[in-house]
């Protein structure tokens, strides 16, 4: 390559679409990630929900199954192109760890079941502003 000149590598031609697989995409089980007080209503979103019926929620500590819920109330979103579902498991009101399974569509992130769970967000939000 002479001086002054650039050379430009093809990654990828224009004309092919750029797509994420299902398997570049995780989870596709959405909590509140900060966590639940014992009795709250917790609800769980099936993203791509067809697939499952049903949900188990599992102890991480013990990796048992404390509750088994059913999917339901799919509705497609037309603007993320996904059919999103639900799963109401506002019977887990042991403390803990615990994450989400369904069969089809993964496990969830972990979250917290406690009555102190939020106790410690707020000096977390403040910190995010000067730290």
């Amino acid at each position: 390559m002479k001086k002054g000149e650039t050379k430009t590598e093809v990654i990828q031609p224009a004309e092919t679409a750029l797509t994420a697989g299902r398997d570049n995409i995780v989870p596709y089980i959405n909590i509140n990630q900060a966590g639940y007080r014992t009795l709250d209503v917790k609800t769980a979103v099936f993203r791509d929900s067809g697939l499952d019926t049903s949900f188990d929620v599992i102890n991480t500590k013990t990796g048992e199954s404390v509750f088994t819920g059913n999917i339901t109330g799919a509705v497609k979103t037309v603007s993320a192109r996904e059919t999103v579902a639900y799963g109401d498991f506002s019977d887990v009101t042991e403390p803990g760890t615990y994450k989400i399974k369904a069969a089809n569509s993964g496990e969830s992130y972990e979250f917290v079941i406690a009555d102190d769970v939020y106790d410690g967000l707020f000096a977390d939000a403040i910190k995010m502003f000067y730290l």
